[in-house]
């Protein structure tokens, strides 16, 4: 548990006897001792007419106070401005103090060892290979895991720039921390959702802001190549997306795809917009927009 329980919140059904930690106590006692902890472990055994029932319950419920101190370490680390291994464990090492905040801390180290390789830095020990090309993504699941459970704002981008590489556009775009990823998200969740939208994505970037500190230098390309106009006349963007596309992990491939097809609809040209289409035929979260374009391809052609 990571959240602060009451007395009340806890109920023992059918019990003749408590135990809490092996010894034996009232049940409102009990309430009071799962209640009253923050952290460790907590046994508790339920005796019955014919068997005990024995629980255990592990408690790692952050103060205020470990937050603050995890969160200004991240800063530090952030403006180092070099992402490394033994960056990252110097983080780790220096909030080992904060013993409470550690759930949060390890979800934070989790996404950056992810990054590093996403990035492919040798250094990370996950880098993609033939036999296992999503590593990292164990990294980037963990970090959500534990990061979606703490409403603080680190905690909300990150889990913004990580649906938003999931594809998961209905997500990413309610993360108003991340505003640049809620803005080309939008974009997306319109195009899937076979709606016309012409405006282009507004990416001003805010150095300061999270989405910015906390992305890479591919999460930095992949924004920036789903934010194109979608007019028909960024034709040199898309040469170079097409040549990157061999190269990308197949979930930001989907997004650039779209993209690449939407610009040659645009362009006059739905038949090389096609091409991307074949790629994207087994993808089910995409069968409305994939009929949208051979419906608006069909049109063009009569």
């Amino acid at each position: 548990m990571i959240s602060k329980t009451a007395p009340e919140d806890w109920r023992f059904v059918n019990a003749r006897s408590v135990r809490v930690n092996g010894k034996r106590c009232s049940e409102r006692d009990a309430r009071v001792a799962l209640a009253s902890t923050s952290v460790g472990v907590v046994s508790v055994t339920l005796g019955g007419d014919v068997t005990d029932q024995e629980f255990e319950f592990s408690f790692r419920i952050a103060n205020s106070k470990d937050l603050a101190g995890v969160d200004q370490r991240l800063t530090e680390l952030i403006e180092g401005r070099s992402l490394t291994i033994s960056a990252i464990d110097s983080f780790i090492i220096r909030t080992e103090k904060f013993e409470t905040a550690r759930y949060y801390r390890d979800g934070l180290a989790n996404y950056f060892y992810g990054v590093l390789a996403r990035e492919r830095s040798s250094e990370s020990g996950l880098v993609r290979s033939s036999t296992d090309v999503d590593a990292y993504k164990h990294r980037f699941d963990d970090a959500v895991e534990r990061l979606g459970k703490f409403d603080r704002p680190t905690a909300e981008a990150i889990c913004g720039l990580v649906a938003f590489h999931y594809n998961q556009f209905d997500l990413a775009l309610r993360k108003t921390r991340s505003p640049r990823i809620a803005r080309v998200a939008r974009r997306f969740a319109s195009l899937l959702g076979a709606t016309p939208d012409t405006s282009t994505p507004r990416l001003e970037i805010d150095k300061s802001s999270l989405d910015y500190v906390l992305s890479d230098t591919e999460i930095e390309r992949i924004i920036t190549w789903c934010a194109i106009p979608l007019d028909g006349c960024s034709s040199q963007i898309v040469d170079e997306i097409e040549r990157s596309l061999s190269d990308i992990p197949a979930t930001d491939a989907l997004k650039l795809r779209v993209i690449a097809a939407e610009h040659h609809l645009a362009a006059g040209e739905p038949a090389r917009g096609m091409d991307h289409l074949m790629h994207l035929r087994h993808a089910r979260a995409l069968e409305g927009w994939c009929a949208w374009y051979r419906e608006r391809a069909g049109n063009m052609s009569t």
